[in-house]
């Protein structure tokens, strides 16, 4: 681990420093291109910024329970329907979806709830538009879409983790007619995106924050990018890692938002990303991934992590959840994300007694159990 960084007894996803044989390299550089590690921006001091950290730093931080709320349509949430009609089919359809969701999570975490995680862009299967080829903009639904999520979050009184991307925009397992956009990441395409298409865009997010009360919590910069499998290939983790310090530098120059990053593990979190100017450290657990770990992470004390800030779960499976609200509480852990509310992939909370369990916790652990009220 790099100095500083407290060693986990643990082996995490991503093994960079491990000797790996690959057949054909140029395979991969065939399809994901050269790996660029120039960056676009500067580290130059940023008192604004400065200044918000410090002011993060003084907030009083209440332990809080959100809710994984990923997408309705994986991929097309946010921009014009890949498959058809109706050519709106994102989240300025489904107002009322929204609305009903996010209320009942405000009345069943009352003063715990924090913040519900939704993912933005994906894999990129939709939302851009070219020109002779060229990218020129996101379509006309993008902008729509995203202005919803923040206004129906300020009118229902939630705050939003917004993903910007997952792993799927450069993981080499695009199908015809789902994303796959590596260049934007490791080659010189993300000039052009990153200052074009995603610095108006995060200063529109910024001006829909304000204007509907700040339902923001933060901008995560990315789903699990330990499971992008071109990170073995050398250069495409350093390349990786200088777009996320690009677009960290870009969120905080044009924005107030927090940045946060959806690392894999707790192991993953401490080992990869720790130079980059990440607000809030969150890390995943499920069962299937105790091998990784000599002991469970919702048993390590926060104070033994060695990161700045506060530290959640953002997705935890949903099994033996007051165990493990209990545990990351009393470890001194921000909050907890179990996955999720609405995902037919097994570990779904809706109507279930996993969800009733969550809002038992609440109401036994409330100060006013039948006057529950949000945390700012």
């Amino acid at each position: 681990y790099p100095d500083g960084i407290s060693s986990f007894p643990a082996k995490g996803k991503l093994y960079i420093d491990t000797l790996y044989l690959v057949a054909n390299p140029s395979t991969v550089t065939s399809f994901f291109g050269e790996p660029d590690t120039q960056r676009i921006t500067r580290d130059n001091p940023n008192l604004s910024y400065k200044l918000r950290k410090l002011s993060w730093s003084r907030e009083k931080q209440n332990f809080f329970i959100g809710i994984n709320y990923p997408w309705h349509n994986y991929g097309w949430d946010v921009g014009r329907n890949p498959y058809g009609e109706p050519a709106n089919s994102g989240w300025s359809s489904r107002e009322k979806q929204l609305r009903d969701d996010f209320t009942l999570f405000k009345e069943s975490f009352g003063e715990f709830l924090g913040p519900i995680r939704i993912y933005l862009f994906f894999d990129l299967r939709t939302g851009l538009n070219y020109t002779n080829n060229q990218l020129t903009g996101f379509d006309t639904y993008v902008r729509k879409d995203i202005e919803t999520m923040l206004r129906i979050a300020g009118e229902t009184g939630v705050k939003l983790n917004l993903v910007l991307f997952d792993f799927g925009i450069a993981d080499g397992q695009g199908a015809p007619g789902q994303g796959d956009h590596p260049e934007i990441i490791f080659s010189s395409d993300k000039y052009n995106f990153l200052k074009n298409l995603m610095i108006p865009l995060l200063q529109d997010m910024e001006r829909w924050d304000n204007q509907y009360g700040n339902p923001v919590f933060a901008l995560e910069l990315m789903n699990e990018p330990e499971n992008m499998a071109a990170l073995i290939i050398p250069g495409y983790f350093q390349s990786l890692k200088v777009w996320f310090k690009d677009l960290t530098n870009i969120i905080h120059n044009e924005t107030s938002f927090k940045v946060t990053l959806g690392s894999h593990s707790i192991v993953d979190m401490q080992k990869w990303w720790s130079d980059i100017d990440i607000d809030i450290w969150q890390f995943h657990f499920y069962n299937y991934m105790a091998y990784e770990h000599d002991q469970v992470p919702q048993q390590l004390l926060r104070e033994n992590i060695k990161l700045p800030g506060m530290i959640f779960c953002g997705e935890m499976q949903p099994s033996n959840l007051s165990w493990n609200i209990d545990t990351l509480k009393k470890n001194g852990y921000s909050g907890i994300l179990p996955w999720s509310f609405n995902q037919n992939d097994g570990y779904r909370l809706k109507d279930t007694k996993e969800f009733q369990e969550i809002v038992d916790w609440v109401q036994k652990n409330s100060t006013k159990t039948n006057e529950l009220k949000e945390v700012k």
